[in-house]
């Protein structure tokens, strides 16, 4: 396999994006181990930890860095979570492709292994709002968030590092200050898509008498969604 075999993905290509230059990083839930290769190759760390529970997992990251020569590069690390980290080993430290609530959790079980200057490169695949009540409630300052679209799914990124947590709103906690903020296309379709599952969701709810917690609950929902959608409207 030659480097410009490669193919790095939109969404790791965001996750990199938010890295500065990193002396180690770590890739928790590595899987293949691109993001750890592509942060090397993009010279964004001089080390990189490859870490999963999956041996099987691990051993494709091991292969695919030895037929690019960058094993020296590498620490392979099978275990959960970040319990194979030493305290501040890793300056950077990368959470992918796992569900908001399984992030937390990791986060909180590991808290003890981070650094004040570990900087948290995290994108779950949904419930975002618990990981950024985790953040805010844990002493961390969300610096960057960034939403991505890629093969019709949308994932939101969040950079953070420990400092003063900035007060987030209900709606900033689900869709993130940096990514309301900035207001890219990507958040218009993303909206779109949003208004239209509340919409099928309201429509279920009012069939029934009950649930008026979760109709009340949704029927805010809508409401801003549609506000953040008249924002585009009006350009």
């Amino acid at each position: 396999m030659k480097k410009t075999d490669i193919k790095i993905d939109k969404r790791i290509e965001s996750l990199l994006s938010l890295i500065a230059n990193s002396n180690v990083i770590a890739d928790i839930g590595c899987d293949h181990g691109f993001t750890c290769i592509a942060a090397l190759l993009r010279k964004k760390a001089k080390k990189v930890i490859a870490a999963d529970i999956s041996n099987p997992s691990l051993n494709k990251a091991r292969r695919t860095a030895k037929e690019l020569e960058l094993l020296d590069s590498f620490s392979f690390r099978c275990g959960d979570g970040l319990d194979v980290l030493e305290f501040g080993e890793a300056d950077t430290i990368i959470i992918s492709g796992i569900g908001g609530e399984l992030m937390r959790d990791i986060l909180l079980k590991g808290k003890n292994k981070l650094d004040i200057s570990t900087r948290l490169i995290l994108s779950p695949n949904n419930r975002e709002s618990i990981v950024r009540q985790w953040l805010i409630a844990n002493g961390f300052l969300i610096d960057n968030e960034v939403l991505v679209h890629e093969n019709n799914k949308f994932y939101q990124i969040i950079s953070a590092l420990t400092g003063k947590p900035e007060d987030y709103s209900e709606i900033e906690l689900e869709f993130g200050k940096h990514i309301l903020n900035r207001k890219d296309e990507n958040l218009e379709k993303y909206m779109m898509i949003k208004i239209k599952n509340c919409e099928r969701a309201l429509d279920n709810l009012k069939k029934s008498d009950k649930n008026d917690d979760k109709k009340s609950e949704f029927s805010k929902k809508l409401k801003f969604y549609k506000e953040v959608s008249s924002w585009f409207q009006k350009k």
